[in-house]
């Protein structure tokens, strides 16, 4: 094991001293890299397995190992091999996700004061939030801020 490491330490040195490792050393420029991109979230795109092209909302899963076709793909038989059309399930992507969320127009005020005290009172234990507010799911305790 002890020849592994110094065999790994070597490789690291030679990549190193050539430039391929580390090539941007500063650290800053890494983590400024990281922060634009949490603060930039991008949903990845989705392509069809058979066609290679970017899925719309609507489009074919596979429920043995998530394959997604296009339904163009699908309705041509462009299935991959061993697979067969019953395997496949339509998915229609929602175009507001904020629809699927509870809605937060049905608080008083005496409710989101509740919330407040329970935020405070009990951090990011969201169980423990939807208790002491009482008559409302953690969902909905979540949502309130979103």
């Amino acid at each position: 094991a002890a020849g592994g490491a110094a065999a790994v330490v070597r490789v690291h040195a030679f990549l190193d001293r050539w430039g391929l490792v580390n090539a941007e050393a500063s650290g800053r420029a890494r983590f400024a890299r990281v922060r634009w991109a949490l603060r930039n979230p991008q949903m990845p795109k989705l392509v069809c397995a058979a066609t290679g092209a970017a899925l719309e909302r609507a489009q074919y899963v596979s429920v043995r190992d998530g394959t997604r076709l296009s339904p163009a793909a699908y309705a041509a038989g462009l299935l991959p091999a061993g697979a067969c059309a019953s395997d496949f399930v339509r998915m229609v992507a929602v175009s507001h996700p904020q629809a699927l969320l509870p809605s937060c127009e049905d608080w008083t005020e005496e409710e989101t004061g509740r919330l407040l005290e329970a935020l405070d009172r009990c951090g990011d234990d969201w169980d423990m939030v939807a208790q002491y507010v009482g008559g409302k799911s953690v969902e909905h305790c979540a949502a309130r801020f979103a």
